[in-house]
């Protein structure tokens, strides 16, 4: 969706976030990068976003962008990919 390319966009330049927890989100959202919050409580989002303005120098920028380049490079999915084909073509050369 949409919303998990904003984060991934946010956490490629080192910037953490505050998000609903839904979908995919707690996926790649966490404590070590943000700030996740129920659906359709305003009460807890105005908190959360007041939080991250007086704690959001408390990231690393650096760890933010280079936890997402780990996971989501072309070279990490690609040898994601090239793993998941060589297996694949293993077990069927087995049976």
């Amino acid at each position: 969706s949409s919303d998990l390319v904003v984060l991934l966009g946010a956490f490629a330049c080192g910037i953490p976030v505050v998000s609903t927890n839904v979908g995919g989100i707690p996926e790649i959202a966490n404590e070590s990068n943000s700030i996740l919050v129920p659906p359709h409580d305003p009460e807890k989002l105005a908190d959360a976003m007041h939080k991250m303005i007086n704690k959001h120098r408390e990231y690393n920028a650096n760890t933010l962008r280079n936890n997402i380049i780990d996971k989501f490079s072309t070279q990490s999915v690609g040898k994601l990919l090239d793993d998941i084909y060589t297996n694949t073509i293993r077990a069927g050369k087995s049976d």
